[in-house]
């Protein structure tokens, strides 16, 4: 399920460059109504996992960027995925009363919810944040894979495969698909998330498998971090 969120700015909005930790705790924020499910969720993920089974997208609206920092003006958009229709209840219902709140700054917005299913086999992929994958090497050293690495595929496949056991007690029956269609080196993307230097990758991408997987991907992201704010993706028609 996807909540649509159209944040009416009337003033400037200044946030830090890499501020997605930001937009990670406004959310969590926003399900201070069933403060258990809050805390569960937190703590060990959906059904008592790691995995949160939630995404959001980047801020997208007019900014400029000057000292590491990128300040908003206008109207400005965030969307926010969740394969768990309560937790999408939970947002919706808090920002709706509450607004939306950036340190001390509160803002207006509308809200729109949908819950887009994928029924195609095949669809043409752009991602709005970053694909976020990473294996443990030599030494326990993490390594941040690109779409040109070899394993690539297999480890979407083997995240993708984790998070739907984990949320629905069962392993999907077959793989997904992934074929790199357009990624080049202004794609790659480095941030820095609480003091540890991550590298992801934004392009476009063929996405490929059941339709169920698909929107259960869609909702919940590609890859690691997605509760971060790693792995939207959207439909290009």
């Amino acid at each position: 399920m996807q909540l649509k969120v159209y944040i009416n700015l009337n003033r400037n909005l200044t946030l830090p460059i890499n501020y997605s930790h930001i937009l990670q705790g406004v959310i969590y924020t926003a399900l201070s109504n069933d403060i258990h499910y809050q805390k569960l969720l937190h703590d060990v993920g959906q059904n008592e996992s790691n995995f949160k089974l939630f995404t959001f997208s980047s801020l997208c609206g007019k900014h400029s960027i000057s000292n590491k920092r990128i300040t908003f003006t206008g109207n400005v958009f965030l969307e926010i995925r969740s394969v768990d229709s309560y937790f999408i209840f939970l947002v919706y219902e808090y920002l709706k009363c509450n607004g939306i709140t950036f340190g001390t700054e509160n803002f207006p917005v509308s809200l729109k919810l949908e819950n887009r299913v994928i029924r195609e086999n095949s669809i043409d992929i752009k991602m709005n944040s970053p694909i976020c994958l990473s294996k443990r090497v030599e030494d326990n050293k993490t390594v941040y894979l690109s779409p040109q690495d070899k394993d690539f595929e297999q480890y979407i496949n083997n995240n993708f495969c984790k998070k739907f056991l984990s949320y629905y007690n069962t392993a999907p029956f077959s793989d997904v698909e992934i074929i790199t269609t357009c990624v080049s080196s202004s794609d790659k993307v480095v941030t820095s998330l609480k003091n540890v230097y991550i590298t992801a990758w934004k392009g476009n991408f063929i996405l490929g498998g059941s339709p169920d997987y698909l929107s259960f991907l869609y909702d919940c992201g590609l890859g690691n971090r997605n509760s971060q704010g790693f792995g939207l993706f959207e439909v290009v028609e």
